[in-house]
């Protein structure tokens, strides 16, 4: 294209920018009066509260534990299931070891609650596998276990205290339970680990435990465990022929199965509007809609 052609084909583009009259700050194409009326409606709306009474709570990062007790929703109580499985190299406790304390660990996310609430703790065996299948468990799972309590002081009380560090042997670590077990458990892992090497060899001898805790506080708590921690696990410290000072810990981890059962006890201490609406499926005259975690 010659200089000429470039110049005259400008100078056209110029002509025709200039010569357009919209402005551009209109709005549409000469529409402006139509739109410039508003309308206002007004209706009612029905709504009522409602049980979500299905959900799964398999393999979370944190898991609820505690009791509850709250002026609308009543109480609740919050329990784990969970496998513990080897952590890192192969359990081996060396020749001729000797207990000298187990103690479940359980590391402190976060709380609803009264954290000066004592916990009365008890702590169950499995006796039923968990599924590491596709199979899911839900809030109202159960997996059956022993009747014999592992707590070491069985009805000892402990409180959360989640903004409180721990120092053991010198090192200070972050907020979390500590939970003695009774002896002969803790002898017993020791003895049955010269069958273990895999995961499901422990699985064979040891299947997880139950954990739960209530409170008679006039508020209680629930707090949620970093099931994932470093924290959290049970711990055996032991000492053997050569030596003393040995400690092996067992975790809930990401290979293993957890869950969290629910119980909101039929909202028998539930407000009377919230009761109303979710037991007697009353809808008339609503005027309050409730929201609650943990499957309520």
């Amino acid at each position: 294209m010659t200089q000429l052609k470039r110049a005259a084909l400008l100078l056209a583009l110029i002509v025709c920018l200039l010569s357009c009259k919209k402005e551009y700050n209109s709005i549409g194409l000469n529409m402006e009066d139509d739109l410039m009326g508003t309308t206002m409606e007004t209706f009612d709306v029905k709504a009522w509260s409602v049980l979500h009474d299905t959900l799964n709570t398999t393999n979370r990062s944190t898991q609820q534990m505690g009791e509850l007790h709250d002026p609308v929703f009543g109480k609740t109580t919050a329990s784990v299931y969970a496998q513990f499985l080897q952590s890192g190299s192969t359990s081996y406790f060396g020749e001729s070891p000797v207990l000298d304390s187990i103690v479940l660990t359980l590391q402190t996310a976060s709380y609803y609650g009264d954290t000066t609430a004592a916990l009365r703790f008890e702590v169950y065996e499995l006796n039923e596998d968990l599924s590491t299948t596709d199979d899911k468990y839900y809030n109202y799972s159960t997996t059956g276990h022993y009747a014999d309590n592992l707590l070491n002081a069985p009805g000892a009380s402990y409180k959360i205290r989640p903004n409180t560090p721990l120092t053991i042997n010198e090192e200070i670590l972050s907020p979390h339970l500590r939970i003695r077990l009774r002896p002969d458990f803790g002898q017993r892992l020791i003895d049955e680990s010269v069958n273990w090497i895999t995961d499901e060899d422990i699985l064979e001898d040891f299947k997880g435990l139950y954990i739960t805790a209530t409170s008679n506080h006039p508020t209680g708590c629930i707090f949620a465990c970093n099931m994932t921690s470093a924290l959290s696990g049970v711990t055996i410290y032991y000492h053997n022929s050569a030596g003393d000072g040995y400690s092996y810990t067992f975790r809930p981890s990401e290979s293993g199965i957890s869950y969290n059962n629910y119980n909101h006890y039929g909202y028998a201490d539930a407000n009377q509007d919230l009761r109303r609406q979710i037991i007697d499926h009353d809808t008339t005259n609503i005027r309050r809609l409730y929201l609650q975690s943990m499957a309520g």
